[in-house]
């Protein structure tokens, strides 16, 4: 199965394009990014404590996601650019996301957000 996936995965990755020019919508040029992956898991020890420690299975995984955009010509009414940056979401136990939306001379708005998994198990 692992085999399988990985030669679907591969020619997909492969036929992906630099493509340098940004998209317009709502008066923004944006531009981004995507990375995926997979996580093959193989326990040979004690899968209970595997999960309780680690907790991580296998399957799709979103890496990175990451999209830019800056107001087209004279500026934007609320915005002179804006940014999301976002990492670790799909499963993995430290995900973590940044936006940011700037007007020049006006504001700076900087919102962050980690997450962690922690699942403490007491034997009784």
């Amino acid at each position: 199965m692992k085999p399988l996936i990985t030669l679907i995965l591969v020619p997909i990755a492969l036929m992906a394009q630099d493509n340098t020019k940004p998209v317009s919508i709502g008066g923004f040029d944006n531009s981004g990014s995507v990375t995926t992956g997979y996580r093959f898991t193989d326990v040979t020890g004690y899968r209970p404590k595997y999960q309780e420690l680690f907790d991580l299975n296998s399957g799709f995984r979103l890496l990175d996601f990451s999209l830019f955009g800056k107001a087209q010509g004279d500026g934007n009414r609320f915005a002179d650019d804006y940014s999301l940056t976002t990492s670790g979401f799909g499963g993995e136990p430290f995900s973590s996301a940044q936006l940011t939306v700037r007007k020049s001379h006006l504001y700076d708005l900087r919102v962050n957000f980690r997450q962690s998994y922690y699942y403490p198990r007491f034997p009784f």
